[in-house]
């Protein structure tokens, strides 16, 4: 398509540390790059920067933006957006996260306005594209642990939301279940686009733990050199270490288990605001020779094979991608109940889901996938062959280019 004639996507997203928003942005981007002219504006200097940056793809970065509510920065934010917007000039805006979902949906409205595009008019002598309002939802706000009165008022906030934008997609079918209650106006604007993965490279079993022990002492001083004939079951999980990602209830659940299965050790890849608060609980409870917090790796679903078992406990979550990377590389799956999951996860046919919050679950889950192998490799051909036929990165980017066309 002539450049000339490309349409302009600015896609906004609260953070640029690499998550399942993060990879979500990167992964339209990359696959829409050569029809659209993009630019991507997030708060921060993190992995989605660079990753961008390598493709060729325009960043913007805006100072003051955070996850958290701040009314001076995020007034600041709004008028950084409206500069933004009106600098690049987009026919379409594509908002992430919660917080950009209101300031930015109100930034575009405005711009949209007839009385703000005239004064522009004068001021520069230059039209302004009319915005389609495009917001993607991976997870409701109020699906988190806050108090009652947080979570009404959050509540109310994201319908208004989106109510202001054109169209809203929401990643799971569930997503869309718990805003039911919504007027109709509201509604009519959700659809659901399921998240989807392409093929991405996995190294075999043997290699991945040599790699894992050889680059990480805490694993290095307590692991020996992995051999096919070593027992010992890797469970694993890749999450930012953040409250809503349920890992204390994880750590608690394997320090459980280790009365009935002595070789078992656990693996967290991430890094996040919750750090020290789960290294103590480790320390505290002698697992330090059990459990290993690794930090943050690049790339990091390369490694999935390493672990025989891959668990997610989350509190809440929207449709996860580390779910479908764990599916599709063939690991057996465990995980919380919530969001998306059940969407992607069959009780006893594609993997086991739990309660969230419940270490005892936990424990129970990885026990039964530890004592009956033939069910947990049964599980795990039905998951990978499942997400390779619902799942597709194609699909996903096929049905949000049709919410971009309508």
């Amino acid at each position: 398509m002539d450049k000339l004639t490309r349409k302009k996507i600015l896609f906004v997203i609260t953070k640029s540390n690499w998550g399942g928003a993060q990879r979500y942005v990167f992964d339209l981007s990359s696959n829409l790059k050569d029809e659209y002219d993009l630019a991507v504006a997030c708060g921060g200097k993190g992995e989605l920067i660079t990753k961008l940056e390598e493709l060729g793809i325009k960043t913007v970065m805006v100072e003051n933006l955070r996850r958290n509510v701040s009314i001076i920065d995020d007034v600041k934010v709004f008028f950084k957006l409206l500069k933004i917007i009106t600098d690049i000039n987009p026919d379409i805006i594509h908002l992430n996260s919660s917080k950009v979902g209101g300031l930015g949906a109100l930034a575009a409205r405005l711009v949209n306005s007839y009385l703000f595009r005239l004064y522009y008019i004068k001021l520069k002598r230059q039209p302004l594209h009319k915005i389609l309002i495009v917001f993607t939802v991976h997870g409701w706000f109020f699906n988190e642990q806050r108090s009652q009165f947080i979570k009404f008022a959050s509540k109310l906030l994201q319908a208004l939301s989106v109510l202001v934008t054109h169209k809203t997609i929401v990643v799971s079918q569930t997503l869309k279940e718990q805003v039911r209650s919504w007027p109709s106006l509201i509604l009519d604007k959700i659809t659901v686009i399921q998240n989807g993965i392409g093929k991405h490279a996995l190294m075999k079993k043997m290699a991945a733990r040599e790699l894992l022990i050889s680059n990480h002492p805490a694993l290095s001083d307590h692991i020996p050199k992995p051999k096919k004939t070593d027992k010992t079951v890797w469970v694993g999980t890749i999450a930012e270490l953040h409250k809503n990602k349920g890992l204390a209830h994880l750590i608690d659940g394997i320090k459980h288990l280790e009365r009935k299965h002595e070789k078992v050790i656990l693996v967290i890849v991430g890094d996040g605001e919750e750090k020290e608060f789960l290294r103590k609980r480790v320390d505290n409870n002698d697992l330090s020779g059990k459990i290993f917090m690794i930090g943050q790796l690049e790339n990091a679903a390369q490694y999935l094979c390493a672990f025989d078992i891959f668990a997610l406990t989350s509190i809440t979550e929207g449709l996860p991608y580390v779910i479908l990377e764990a599916g599709a590389a063939g690991v057996p799956v465990v995980a919380s109940s919530v969001g998306g999951i059940p969407e992607i996860i069959d009780q006893l046919e594609t993997g086991i889901l739990i309660r969230p919050k419940e270490p005892k679950e936990v424990k129970e889950a990885v026990s039964f996938l530890i004592e009956n192998k033939n069910k947990k490799k049964e599980m795990a051909v039905k998951l990978k062959q499942k997400i390779k036929s619902n799942f597709s990165l194609e699909r996903m980017v096929e049905e949000t280019r049709k919410v971009y066309e309508r």
